[in-house]
């Protein structure tokens, strides 16, 4: 089963793809450009030849096993000798097929940022970050974009848990108008995920069809074999700075990027929006009882006035002295002379007198 996801994956998870290629018994790699090698050759020089020749050489990942990252000039002074022109002419070959297999990869990204893996990936690049620094300078543009979509996804997804939890707590308020906007963002977030679902089905049986850039690859499709007329052709329109076909391949693979990323960024800003407006929706529905609090004025003006006047705690306290503690009391027992005698009856002695009767 072929995999779909192959080029996309390595463009996020290691920033490129490659392919190597042999001229004259040397094996040249070379990896697709991202759009911050394309700005910085389209600044690197006026001529047109010598920006095409600087992309080429920045695209050199190795020679025969050598790398050549620290050996740039050394390149570019080496690829410009006009007696090699066809070996440039052929590494362009590669270099469009490159670019081509990533403008396809582009079509990919979005039903890759649903996917398990991807969400995997995004947790083990969160965990190295922690050990390492990762700038933005060292991200391509594709990988930028990856990252603010699954930022916004945590968030959504925090939200989501946030959300569960507020309308648990409301609808002991608001059972009715919470249960309303309960059921209208499920049944939202049901479509969104079948959307979800039905992309990733379609990239995973490779349903994408090629329509963007069809046109200008059968437009710039390059001969295997050309003739010394071609490549002098090439070489005046290069000098001349008129746009051959590199330039139109180069122009339409930086748009499709461009494209793609603001796309990817476009669902993340419109995560966020969808997210604030559910937690708005909520609150109005929180909202909708009267659950303001009243000042003291209001209470005021709704508690009826009260005649009765308040007792005075003085003649309280006195009058309470004064009838039980203060007040004589005679007890059952008292003193004739030696002897204690009993005033009143025991509670015994009343029951023994008793006398029962029948009614």
């Amino acid at each position: 089963m072929s995999d779909y996801f192959k080029d996309i994956r390595n463009i996020i998870e290691k920033g490129f793809i490659v392919e190597s290629f042999k001229i004259n018994d040397v094996i040249i790699k070379i990896k697709n450009p991202n759009l911050q090698i394309i700005e910085w050759t389209e600044e690197f020089s006026s001529q047109n030849i010598e920006r095409s020749v600087a992309l080429l050489t920045k695209l050199i990942i190795s020679i025969s096993g050598r790398e050549t990252k620290d050996f740039f000039y050394e390149v570019f002074e080496t690829l410009m000798d006009s007696q090699i022109f066809s070996i440039l002419s052929k590494m362009y070959v590669y270099a469009h097929r490159l670019m081509n297999r990533a403008i396809h990869a582009n079509k990919y990204l979005e039903a890759y940022c649903y996917t398990d893996e991807s969400r995997y990936l995004w947790k083990a690049w969160k965990s190295r970050s922690l050990f390492t620094t990762h700038r933005l300078e060292d991200l391509n543009n594709i990988q930028i974009s990856w990252v603010i979509w699954n930022e916004a996804e945590d968030e959504r997804i925090e939200s989501d848990r946030d959300w569960e939890k507020a309308f648990f707590i409301a609808s002991a308020t608001n059972p009715k108008g919470v249960e309303a906007v309960q059921k209208k963002w499920r049944i939202k977030d049901n479509q969104e995920l079948e959307r979800r679902e039905d992309l990733i089905d379609q990239a995973v049986k490779g349903l994408f069809e090629e329509t963007e850039g069809v046109e200008i690859k059968k437009k710039t499709r390059i001969k295997k074999q050309k003739t010394m007329e071609d490549l002098e052709e090439e070489m005046r329109k290069w000098v001349s700075g008129e746009e051959d076909d590199h330039d139109v391949i180069v122009r339409t693979y930086k748009e499709d990027i461009q494209n793609h990323i603001d796309e990817l960024v476009r669902q993340a800003e419109e995560i966020k929006k969808q997210n604030k407006k559910k937690r708005a929706e909520l609150d109005s529905a929180i909202t909708g009882i009267s659950l303001v609090g009243l000042t003291e004025e209001q209470i005021r003006s709704k508690v009826k006035p009260q005649d009765i006047a308040a007792p005075n705690i003085n003649d309280v306290n006195r009058n309470i002295i004064d009838s039980f503690i203060m007040k004589p009391t005679q007890g059952n027992l008292s003193v004739d002379g030696d002897k204690v005698v009993v005033n009143q009856p025991s509670l015994m002695d009343k029951i023994a007198q008793r006398k029962p009767t029948m009614e």
